[in-house]
């Protein structure tokens, strides 16, 4: 008896990443997320969430035989996942694991733990709460910040110009480095809503890791780039890292997926240092903006070993195994001035879709629908290109005379 097709629900801030690998492993999708974009909705039955986050449990109620999966910003919110946990299955990271994950005393108590030389965590103060900055066994570096000194009465190594700044403000209720700023004098700090964390100088790299019963098993690494200061700018990757450093992330994971039995998928986001020390800033416990460089770099099925299954005959399309191995580039496109998409300007970006199967050069995804209208430093659509090592110099011009080229479309307010 032919095995029935799951269907998913995928949630978050962008989720055609996640719904394109699903269907690529022959789930059924449906999303809700911020955007709807016109090619989500070519392999998902996608719907705009109305009020992120508020409207989303009532919206998911559409969808009461689907399982859900979380992506960008929801681990933000586990009060929605745990009412989303009440109607649907939810995979992948439970509302309590969640809370675990994105705790700042966990993330350090597990770094001491697993006592490793080389893993640092930044100088960070919360409400009553203010982490050293080390390395395991070096007492030189276990200093404390009192908080009073900080918050309250500015240290003078807290210089009032922001971009001199060396302490960064980090909201606890966005993603993609959307509620990251300078903390200077005047910042007016709510404790309930973020913490303060010392800026380290380096790569941000992204590494990701699959937790199953099997192990604990490192899948790739990717370099984060930023749009302006903190904006998620996009990906590169796979890049290449050092054994003793793999060997290093995947213990650290271990013990967090042995401590909370927590089976899936998980991006830890380091700062890579010139002394190619990692300093850990957070821990993502859904799917996230990178695993599609290394699903496309690997050809493997991630949304499948996300959510434990074993990919089937039965489910898998024509198109298994044919994704071409090699290293490419993500690059979100934000917008620099009000505009609106022109019908022109979204059928010319679906001209020339991304389509990793066929594709030679660089093309669209996340292709908004006519009529979206852009602030300043929205995101636009994303681009996408596979490179070989010798056309990695070519992929970054492709990219950028698409980006050119979109700006110059975008209709004018």
């Amino acid at each position: 008896m032919k095995q029935e097709t799951p269907s998913l629900l995928i949630i978050g801030a962008s989720c055609r990443a996640a719904a394109w690998s699903a269907r690529r492993a022959g789930f059924r999708v449906a999303a809700l997320d911020l955007f709807a974009d016109r090619d989500l909705r070519e392999i998902a039955e996608a719907h705009a969430i109305r009020s992120f986050p508020d409207s989303i449990v009532e919206q998911a109620h559409h969808f009461p035989d689907h399982q859900i999966v979380l992506a960008g910003g929801m681990e933000n919110h586990p009060s929605v996942v745990a009412e989303l946990e009440k109607q649907n299955a939810v995979v992948g990271a439970s509302s309590s694991q969640i809370i675990t994950l994105r705790s700042i005393a966990s993330l350090q108590r597990w770094i001491q733990q697993a006592s490793i030389p080389c893993v640092r965590f930044p100088k960070t103060i919360s409400e009553n709460f203010s982490l050293p900055s080390f390395v395991l066994g070096d007492q030189d570096h276990q200093t404390s910040v009192c908080l009073s000194n900080v918050a309250s009465e500015p240290s003078p190594n807290l210089p009032s110009d922001r971009r001199q700044n060396r302490w960064l403000w980090k909201s606890m209720k966005s993603a993609g480095g959307l509620g990251v700023e300078y903390w200077n004098r005047e910042t007016q700090l709510n404790f309930n809503d973020g913490y303060l964390e010392e800026k380290i100088e380096g790569e941000c790299i992204g590494l990701v890791v699959l937790c199953s019963e099997e192990g604990t098993h490192y899948i790739g690494a990717t370099f984060n780039r930023s749009y302006g200061d903190f904006h998620y700018g996009g990906s590169e990757g796979p890049i290449e890292l050092s054994l003793e450093l793999i060997g290093s992330v995947e213990a650290i994971m271990s013990l967090i997926a042995v401590e909370l039995d927590y089976r899936g998928l998980l991006q830890a986001d380091f700062i890579k240092t010139p002394t190619n020390e990692l300093y850990l800033l957070e821990i993502n416990p859904r799917w996230s903006a990178s695993m599609e460089i290394l699903e496309l770099s690997t050809g493997r099925f991630l949304m499948a070993e996300h959510l434990g299954e074993v990919t089937r005959d039965s489910l898998v399309d024509e198109r298994k195994g044919s994704l071409p191995n090699g290293r490419y580039i993500k690059r979100i496109v934000y917008a620099t001035s009000p505009g609106t998409v022109s019908s022109d300007l979204s059928n010319w970006m679906m001209s020339r879709a991304y389509d990793p199967r066929v594709q030679s050069g660089a093309g669209w995804a996340d292709i908004p629908m006519p009529g979206t209208q852009f602030q300043p430093q929205n995101p636009i659509a994303t681009i996408l290109v596979g490179v070989g090592g010798s056309e990695f110099e070519r992929g970054n011009s492709d990219v950028e005379r698409l980006i050119a080229k979109a700006h110059q479309m975008l209709t004018s307010e």
